[in-house]
């Protein structure tokens, strides 16, 4: 019976060198080729295959080592697939990961961010009252401006009534050296000290406690 640690790794070992460590066969099984070469696609993935990947992707799960999460992905798939698509193409050819993460590279997630933008263009060109087209930021603000002022009404206020809310009159505050006394006594002296400079375990040394 093994009844140590450092036995039993001994008879481990002696069983897994006889068991793998052995001769090789005097006959070698032949074995027949395939009559057909099954059809697999070898090509990079695919926008398509990539889109529809994302599509696949659970909710409320946790982020890779990219740190975004799949519904970030999942708000435009399309838009998505083709940010996405260059990288895997890159991973495909070289058979390499990129090592690097959003806190080092935050180009490509803020470049995807900003192309999720629904308003790419501003505001379009507007036509007013007139028949004119407003092309230009100042004709679109005053077309804008005109039509807004026309449909609210502008009230003139003579008087506008204004009544200060009652409040209590506060109370002299009167300062005694038994209140600030009492006040150190209460101090924790292991905190950081204050914008006055003073560690606090002198303010607790000076009330004698």
């Amino acid at each position: 019976m093994l009844t140590t640690e450092r036995d039993q790794y001994l008879r481990w070992k002696e069983h897994f060198q006889e068991d793998l460590n052995r001769k090789e066969p005097d006959n070698l099984e032949k074995f027949p080729e395939a009559p057909l070469d099954l059809e697999i696609d070898t090509d990079p993935p695919s926008k398509q295959e990539i889109q529809a990947a994302i599509k696949s992707l659970k909710n409320k799960k946790s982020p890779g080592i990219d740190q975004l999460n799949a519904e970030l992905f999942k708000i435009d798939t399309v838009l998505a697939a083709d940010t996405v698509h260059p990288v895997f193409q890159k991973i495909w050819e070289q058979a390499v990961i990129p090592n690097s993460d959003i806190k080092q590279d935050s180009k490509p997630f803020w470049k995807y961010i900003n192309n999720l933008k629904a308003d790419k263009q501003g505001i379009p060109t507007l036509k007013t009252k007139d028949n004119k087209t407003a092309e230009t930021d100042q004709q679109k603000a005053e077309a804008l401006n005109t039509q807004l002022t026309s449909v609210y009404t502008e009230t003139e206020y003579e008087y506008i009534p204004y009544q200060t809310p009652p409040a209590d009159k506060m109370r002299n505050i009167i300062v005694t050296t038994k209140g600030v006394e009492k006040i150190l006594k209460n101090v924790n002296a292991s905190k950081a000290m204050g914008p006055y400079g003073i560690d606090p375990r002198v303010l607790k040394e000076l009330t004698g406690t």
